[in-house]
Order: structure tokens, then C-alpha cells, then sequence
């Protein structure tokens, strides 16, 4: 019997090689969620890219997924104070059981993986991304609103300290900061009137790196700074002091570096003066070489476009990538969608973007849902001609089944006919994560509505 089982499916496998498929730079999926405009995403940074959390603008709460962005559900919430327009959510990496959250007005905090919330009482909000972490002091950061104070944990969030005596800079509303990876860690602040200062004393003092555009608007803002990990200043490799920063509807400064904390900055190739949504390659080889056009800067980075809220015209390409820190960048066949389809919405605004490295998966939040690109990877062949309302993608780590008459199950076979996983489904679309497979040819058995069977192969990278 499994001698006639390997001979059917390597048959199979030789067959299905002679149909075409279809490569693509980035495969995206819209996640089955409310049509509204979701202002914040996270990845746990443990989870391969499996465990997800999102805030939107309408819709209270944080939501959670555990399979990549598929499926979602609602977190529990602070009776007395339910959370509103989250604008940060973020996964300590020391203790993946405490999630943060921020809102405009309020912080909020959860020790078991974002299910259940308290509200913590003596933090305020921000409008924007202002929870970073330092890997070696195992700390957390939190600049507050309005250049009130940076707050430091070293208790995962438990307890809070002001690292500086004074506020820093009274007044200004400040929407993004970020720490170096160094002891200590170097802190850089961006507002809403193009202000960026830093402060390499954990916020006891502050200098202005970059002010005003002379002959600019004055509306522009410093939506999102990212420090990298393991990029270092050329002349003293102990300084991890590598930022990248975003500039939205700046005339001549739409993306910016500094080698050196903050205190001197340099001009980027942008794709776009709308940029707004920022994340880096955080892996060690990414990192550009001395020779390099690029050096000391990080080499892979992901950015989101904003257009303004008065524009007429829609933008294209509203995810841009670059492989070669910044000197080029190129689309990643984002789904810009189409005015009044509920089905494929028309995006207009990334408010976040995370990339995770151990999945390679893109997590975005925008202004027409969530959404979760992958990199193609592996390889799907279509299915045979008597099973048209069947489709199977590969791409990455996962396996997406749809099928218009409904799914009953589906049983995945490894090269020699062993079944290896089996589920039953009762809809009409599923998915499989792939990750813990070894690479090779599989065969994937599809059990529809109406006892009918589909085979076909999957090759795993």
C-alpha cells in the first residue's frame, strides 16, 4: 500500500511540475478584520512571526493572532478605562508575556501575552511610537508626550523611573523616540515641527541635532526613528549610535541618518516626501561593509508612505524597500486597492510597518485594515483542471487554501506518503504554517465539500 502511495504521488509530483506558477516579489493578505484605519501592529520578537497584536482607531481594544495575521481576536479590556485608538503596542522581548500599550492620552500594560489590561495610572499617552528597549540593560524606554519625561523599566513595565530631572523641552509635542543599543543607551526624540535632539546622558541633558527645514513647510513632522543594532559609528566601533528617521511632507529631507546619535544628520535617497512608516533589518549581516556607498548604515530597510489627508492624487508603491541602505528603493507589490471595494479597499496611509527576520514576514497597519506580506519563497503549482474552485499559494512559511464550494480537512504528506499533519476546516479558507518542516516536496491532500478530494505538491524552502 505505500509502495502504490509513493508511486501515485512522485507520478503526481512529475505531473504537477509541468504546470506554471507564478512568482511574485511580496504575496500580501488583507486580514478579516473591520474596514477602519488601524494605527499600530507588533510581532512577539519569540514567536517566528506567529503571535501578532494590533490596535485600530475605532474599534476598542487590542486584538491578538496566533497563527500570522489570519486570524484575530479581541483582548480582554480595563473595565473602567477600555483602550481607545492604540497608537504603540509592543512585546517585551525579556518577558513576551508583557505587552504595552499607548494611546493619545493613557498606557496600559499586560502581563499575560495581551489578553487581559490594567491601566497605568502615573504614565500618560503618546501619539505616536515612543516604548523602545535596550537589549543589554534588559530595560524599556518610554518618552511621554509633550516633552515630558523618559521613563525607564527594568522590571518589564512593573515600576517606572524618570531617568531625567527636568522635562525635556517643555512644550514640544514630541511623537517618536528610540534608544541606542549601548550603556548607556543614547536617547533621540523627533516632533511635530521637524525638531530632532538627543541626549546621551539618559535624558539628564539635551542638545538639538536637527532643526526646522529653513524654507520649508511647517508642518512637518518626525513620525518614526529607528536605531540599528549592531551598525556602529566609523571611528569607534564600541558606539552603536546608527539612526534612521522619517520626515513626512519635508521638501528636502524625506529620510535621514545619523552615524553618531543624533547630532549629525545626513540626507537619504527618498522614495517619496510622504514617508512615514519605518522598520529596519535588525540582522548582523545586514549591515554595510566600509567599501561600501552605504556605510555605516544598515543595508535592508522597509518604509510606509503617508499621503496627506488633503491630497487628491493616490500614491503608488505605498510599501518601498531598499537593499542597499537607502541609495535605491523599489515597491513591494503592496495592494494600493480600489475607492468604495470593501473586498480590496483603496490604502492611502501606513501608520506602522514591523519586519520580523525569523519569518521574514511584513506586518503593516494602515488606513484600509491590516496586512501581511511575505517574501516568495517556495514554490505552488496549480492544481489539476477538475478542481478550478481550488486555490493553493505558497509563500514563506505558509500555505493558503482556498476553495469557493468549502473546506472539510486537509492532510499533508511528506516525499515517501507518511501524513504528517491533518486538520478539519469548515469554510472556505485555511492555512498552514510551514516553518518547523524541513525543506523538500510534500504532497497536500484537500478535502472539500461533498467528499472530493484535490492532491497537489508543495515544495518547502
Amino acid at each position: 500500500m505505500r509502495i502504490q502511495r509513493i508511486i501515485a504521488l512522485s507520478f503526481l509530483f512529475v505531473t504537477l511540475l509541468s504546470f506554471s506558477s507564478e512568482a511574485q516579489q511580496y504575496h500580501w493578505r488583507r486580514a478579516k478584520l473591520p474596514l477602519e484605519s488601524w494605527h499600530s501592529i507588533a510581532f512577539n520578537p519569540l514567536s517566528k512571526g506567529r503571535i501578532l497584536f494590533a490596535g485600530s482607531e475605532l474599534n476598542t481594544g487590542v486584538f491578538r493572532s496566533d497563527d500570522g495575521g489570519i486570524t484575530w481576536k479581541a483582548t480582554n479590556q480595563p473595565p473602567d478605562r477600555p483602550i481607545t485608538d492604540a497608537h504603540q503596542v509592543f512585546c517585551d522581548p525579556g518577558d513576551t508575556n508583557v505587552v504595552l500599550a499607548v494611546t493619545p492620552t493613557q498606557f496600559y500594560r499586560s502581563t499575560d501575552g495581551g489578553w487581559h489590561w490594567s491601566d497605568t495610572s502615573n504614565l500618560y499617552g503618546v501619539d505616536g511610537e515612543g516604548i523602545s528597549y535596550n537589549a543589554a540593560e534588559r530595560a524599556i524606554y518610554y518618552a511621554q508626550n509633550i516633552g515630558f519625561h523618559i521613563w525607564r523599566s527594568t522590571d518589564h513595565g512593573a515600576t517606572w523611573v524618570a531617568t531625567n530631572k527636568t522635562p525635556a523641552s517643555p512644550g514640544i509635542l514630541f511623537g517618536s523616540c528610540d534608544v541606542s543599543q549601548d550603556v548607556p543607551s543614547h536617547v533621540i526624540e523627533g516632533s511635530q515641527d521637524t525638531l530632532l535632539q538627543y541626549s546621551s546622558d539618559l535624558g539628564e541633558t539635551w542638545q538639538v541635532g536637527f532643526a526646522k527645514e529653513p524654507l520649508g513647510p511647517t508642518n512637518v513632522e518626525v513620525p518614526k526613528i529607528v536605531f540599528s543594532y549592531y551598525a556602529s559609528e566609523k571611528d569607534d566601533k564600541t558606539k552603536h549610535d546608527v539612526a534612521v528617521v522619517t520626515l513626512w511632507r519635508s521638501f528636502y529631507n524625506g529620510v535621514m541618518a545619523t552615524p553618531d546619535g543624533g547630532m549629525t544628520w545626513q540626507s537619504l535617497n527618498s522614495p517619496d516626501r510622504h514617508t512615514w512608516a519605518l522598520d529596519i533589518d535588525q540582522r548582523r549581516s545586514k549591515i554595510s561593509a566600509p567599501n561600501s556607498a552605504a556605510y555605516p548604515l544598515p543595508l535592508h530597510i522597509f518604509m510606509g508612505l503617508f499621503e496627506d489627508p488633503g491630497d487628491s492624487a493616490t500614491l503608488p508603491n505605498l510599501i518601498q524597500e531598499t537593499t542597499d541602505g537607502g541609495v535605491t528603493w523599489h515597491g513591494t507589490n503592496f495592494p494600493n486597492g480600489v475607492a468604495g471595494d470593501t473586498n480590496n479597499p483603496l490604502a492611502r496611509q501606513i501608520w506602522v510597518l514591523k519586519y520580523d527576520t525569523t519569518s521574514g514576514r511584513i506586518a503593516v497597519a494602515a488606513d484600509a485594515g491590516l496586512y501581511i506580506g511575505e517574501l516568495s519563497s517556495g514554490i505552488a503549482y496549480s492544481t489539476s483542471s477538475t478542481a478550478t474552485d481550488v486555490s493553493v499559494l505558497h509563500y514563506g512559511h505558509t500555505i493558503e487554501i482556498n476553495s469557493e464550494t468549502g473546506l472539510t480537512g486537509w492532510v499533508l504528506y511528506d516525499i515517501v506518503g507518511r501524513a504528517i499533519e491533518s486538520r478539519s476546516v469548515d469554510g472556505e479558507s485555511t492555512s498552514i504554517e510551514t516553518a518547523s518542516y524541513p525543506p523538500g516536496v510534500y504532497a497536500l491532500s484537500i478535502e472539500r465539500v461533498g467528499n472530493t478530494k484535490t492532491v497537489t505538491m508543495i515544495e518547502l524552502p
